[in-house]
């Protein structure tokens, strides 16, 4: 099997500051409901791959666990899912660090940088596929719907824990593994570019780039898929398009 990781950078602009009181209630319940609504769409992309799942809330055991079921098999949020999400982010609100699981062993990760602003968001969905060709079809209909759907400012898409096993070149700065999209429009073929960068458009519109390592599936194990990476981020991080951690926004 192949891990695939397609993480996403954005803002949420409704997700509130902590305050005091009844008010306090009223912001979880606003930032569970957001963060819902994030996990339901990850999960529809997740769909396309697997049908008749169920995602579960982590527990202190996997007995507890099966208790937070959060979205059920046909892809909608069960009727105490926004309460069993208010339950467990109320206590470290705003700071959100959850995690939602399926029977297959894949997930869904929602933190929040809160070193800066509380309301930039990274979203990572993580599966395992066998088949290469399913995995081309699905990191391109997942980028594309996250894409049309939230606008996000970054999208991240890699292999085999390619980022994860250090083979990027910049500590400092995002991985480029096999997709990366940004929410920058440029009014040209940047230099060195020309295969790897493609326009993205809405309704006839730019609205970001997608720089692609390699053409068909990218494995994050394999040497020349991994120089082929290497070799987009320096030339990323040469035209100041690849961002560090602390330059996000």
């Amino acid at each position: 099997m192949k891990k695939v990781i397609i993480k996403i950078i954005c803002k949420e602009p409704d997700f509130k500051e902590i305050r005091d009181g009844i008010v306090r209630d009223t912001d979880i319940e606003m930032g569970a409901n957001t963060i819902l609504q994030r996990l339901l769409l990850l999960s529809s992309c997740y769909s396309e791959i697997r049908n008749n799942f169920d995602w579960y809330l982590t527990g202190t055991s996997q007995k507890d666990a099966m208790k937070k079921q959060v979205i059920n098999g046909i892809n909608s949020a069960t009727d105490n899912a926004s309460t069993l999400l208010f339950d467990s982010i109320k206590n470290d609100y705003p700071i959100i660090v959850k995690k939602i699981w399926n029977e297959f062993g894949d997930t869904i990760l929602c933190s929040n940088f809160t070193r800066r602003n509380t309301c930039f968001f990274s979203y990572e969905l993580i599966c395992k596929i066998n088949d290469e060709k399913c995995i081309t079809n699905f990191t391109s209909k997942t980028v594309t719907k996250l894409i049309e759907t939230i606008a996000p400012k970054i999208i991240l898409v890699e292999t085999n824990n390619y980022s994860r096993n250090e083979k990027n070149v910049f500590p400092d700065r995002f991985p480029v593994g096999w997709m990366f999209y940004t929410d920058r429009v440029f009014d040209r073929i940047l230099p060195g570019l020309d295969s790897q960068m493609h326009d993205i458009t809405k309704n006839d519109i730019k609205i970001g780039t997608l720089f692609i390592s390699k053409k068909g599936f990218f494995d994050g194990n394999n040497e020349n898929d991994i120089k082929q990476a290497n070799d987009l981020e320096i030339l990323l991080a040469s035209h100041n398009i690849l961002p560090t951690y602390k330059d996000i926004f």
